[in-house]
């Protein structure tokens, strides 16, 4: 097939090879969807930003937020002190909560987070069973007026670096012999 031409006064390539990541494709077709377009729409979709072919951008961010309790307090069923209370959670226990809020600033209407609290308390690191959760409403202060929450350092989607110090495995039990 000869090439065609373009508006911007340029050939354009045959159809297979202008499959182009743009901004435009990820807003439209979620993150790294790919996008049919003409190489001048390409480059002008690049910012001064990206260094390499694609434009560089950072993880999504996570509608959810992990929480950190300030107090031992009771998940309620409904949003209100009078329903079915299902769990009980100590001091220091941490809660993923339903949506970005924004506690200092606008905190909900009515007093209540919406939070998923874990119902185990060992974790099998190495199994595939996904975790269980229970849903349910905690008051958002306690005693006089003070925050029950408070928002952790890490949270999901962050990515951080360990190192463990293993005493003992199998492989390095091999070398010492």
């Amino acid at each position: 097939a000869a090439p065609r031409s373009h508006c911007c006064g340029g050939l354009q390539a045959p159809a297979f090879l202008l499959w182009n990541r743009t901004w435009a494709a990820r807003g439209a077709g979620g993150f790294g969807g790919l996008a049919r377009s003409c190489s001048c729409a390409a480059s002008s979709a690049s910012t001064s930003a990206s260094a390499g072919w694609w434009p560089q951008r950072g993880p999504p961010e996570p509608v959810n937020q992990i929480l950190r309790l300030r107090a031992a307090t009771k998940v309620h069923e409904q949003a209100n002190a009078d329903s079915t209370e299902v769990a009980e959670l100590e001091e220091g226990s941490l809660v993923e909560a339903a949506g970005a809020v924004d506690l200092e600033g606008a905190p909900p209407e009515g007093g209540w987070l919406l939070i998923r609290a874990p119902l185990e308390d060992k974790l099998d690191v190495m199994s595939d069973k996904p975790l269980e959760y229970q849903d349910g409403w905690i008051p958002i202060t306690f005693g006089e007026g003070e925050k029950m929450v408070e928002r952790t350092e890490l949270q999901l989607g962050h990515k951080i670096a360990a190192r463990v110090f293993v005493e003992t495995h199998p492989v390095l039990d091999l070398l010492k012999k």
